[in-house]
């Protein structure tokens, strides 16, 4: 009964990751298509307006279009790690934790980066250090077939 519940929880974190690593594909593909179609004062109004409604974690405004290469990979690792968790897969759990690590690095980076601390980044921290917790407990390893 217990393992079940585990199993069950560790589906729904999966899915959460593949729900949000598919929004997050898709803007920053959209912010790369944009910057090769886009004027350039179109394109920086339309980034800072999602800075100011999703905080300067979502979309860095001028780290460069390089940096959202980056991010549209790590939505696509975060999709494939997720779908994996929601299959109860071992491969997937360590390869999590580990983004969830980036993650979090990412976020000081972009804080130090700007000089400011936004709301956003506490709320990464802790999704980061309850998700890495919880899929390393025994009880939540188990379901992994470890």
């Amino acid at each position: 009964m217990l393992t079940q519940t585990f199993k069950t929880w560790v589906r729904v974190i999966g899915a959460a990751v593949v729900f949000f690593a598919v929004l997050h594909f898709f803007l920053n593909l959209y912010i790369v298509f944009a910057h090769f179609t886009m004027e350039p004062d179109k394109l920086r109004s339309f980034v800072t307006a999602l800075s100011k409604a999703f905080g300067l974690i979502v979309i860095p405004e001028d780290l460069g279009i390089a940096v959202f290469f980056v991010k549209v990979l790590a939505s696509l690792l975060f999709l494939t790690v997720g779908a994996g968790l929601m299959a109860l897969k071992e491969w997937s759990r360590k390869p999590m934790i580990m983004l969830l690590v980036l993650r979090a690095l990412y976020g000081i980076f972009v804080c130090v980066y700007y000089k400011v601390v936004h709301m956003h980044l506490g709320l990464i921290l802790f999704e980061c250090i309850f998700l890495a917790y919880y899929l390393t407990r025994p009880a939540v390893k188990s379901v992994f077939g470890k």
